[in-house]
């Protein structure tokens, strides 16, 4: 019995490893063929509500549409020493020490960030080359995703962003100076929406910025050596409302 219950135990903690890893599930998925976006939902009873969830992301955000917020919003980052992780769907970005940002007094941790091409949200159906996401979560497990939109065009912060790309499942250490990452202009739009990729879970706080970043072309394209078609199409809204802050 003793027994037993060590292996039920160790099950246990696998499970929540695994749930906290975000690998909760071990279905391939892709952004091509018959495991395309279209198709998540079939992949994989636990990704159905990519086809029936009505708060998921992407979404074009129409300027016109969007109402008025007064949303706070702080950011606390310092240079951190990262993991740069080539996992077959992105070039990821995750983070040892502790940055966060502060939405309305609540605090969320900042835990990694990754790009996608091109872009996963548009404005006003204007699609960008590339997007780039910082993913924080909170204590009570909600997350909370800047969204940056990327255009071709020079800048000092991102010169040399994507010069250590590892072979797939290999990962390389670097150090981001993450102050530097945060816009001057801090206007965005916020929604509440999902996850952009399997299992698509909603109750996530977006916030998409209106000043884009600019990736030199050639960084650019060492990303899409690797990944040049890996977004998401933009999603139905089912009456969502979107906001805009204007400080």
């Amino acid at each position: 019995m003793k027994t037993l219950n060590t292996l039920s135990n160790h099950l246990i903690i696998f499970i929540v490893i695994t749930a906290l890893s975000g690998c909760t599930s071990k279905h391939h998925w892709s952004y091509e063929g018959l495991e395309s976006p279209e198709h998540w939902s079939e992949l994989d009873r636990e990704f159905k509500t990519c086809r029936q969830g009505h708060d998921q992301s992407p979404i074009d955000l129409h300027t016109d549409d969007a109402l008025p917020s007064n949303q706070e919003l702080i950011f606390a980052y310092l240079p951190t020493h990262t993991h740069i992780v080539n996992n077959g769907h992105t070039i990821e970005f995750d983070m040892e020490e502790d940055n966060f940002i502060a939405v309305d007094n609540k605090r969320f941790k900042l835990k990694q960030l990754h790009f996608h091409a091109d872009s996963e949200h548009t404005i006003n159906g204007t699609q960008f080359p590339a997007e780039m996401h910082l993913v924080h979560e909170a204590t009570d497990g909600q997350l909370a995703v800047i969204s940056l939109l990327i255009e071709i065009g020079n800048s000092p912060v991102y010169d040399h962003i994507f010069d250590k790309i590892p072979k797939p499942g290999e990962q390389v250490k670097t150090e981001l100076h993450l102050e530097k990452f945060i816009p001057e202009n801090k206007q965005h739009y916020n929604y509440i929406g999902s996850l952009t990729t399997p299992p698509c879970s909603e109750n996530v706080l977006w916030l998409v910025f209106q000043q884009h970043l600019f990736v030199p072309k050639k960084q650019l394209q060492k990303f899409k050596a690797y990944y040049s078609h890996n977004y998401r199409p933009t999603q139905k809204t089912h009456g969502r409302q979107i906001y805009f802050t204007d400080h």
